[in-house]
């Protein structure tokens, strides 16, 4: 059933200032909570404040660290080493 844009921003109104989840409102209304966040998130990308925030952002990226060595553990968890460490410290981390 379609619904009036109207009627739909009144229901997201009321939403809005009872303070209840989106299920806990929806209850006895005739919409699933499924539509309400459907519309509820077609408004929100409509707005214009929303469309004026989405912009691409310059970003800088650092140059990351490259392991000295790398312990993998037969259970998938791997230790990058990034500093220099005695051959002791690698037996323990090692298991060895």
């Amino acid at each position: 059933m379609r619904y009036a844009k109207e009627q739909i921003d009144q229901w997201i109104s009321e939403w809005n200032q009872s303070g209840q989840s989106i299920i806990k409102y929806c209850e006895g209304k005739p919409f699933d909570k499924s539509t309400f966040y459907n519309w509820r998130k077609k408004l929100i990308w409509s707005s214009e404040v929303v469309k004026k925030e989405r912009k691409f952002v310059p970003v800088q990226v650092a140059p990351s660290y490259i392991p000295h060595m790398s312990i993998q553990y037969p259970n998938g968890v791997r230790i990058d080493l990034h500093s220099l460490m005695s051959i002791e410290d690698i037996r323990v981390l090692s298991g060895c």
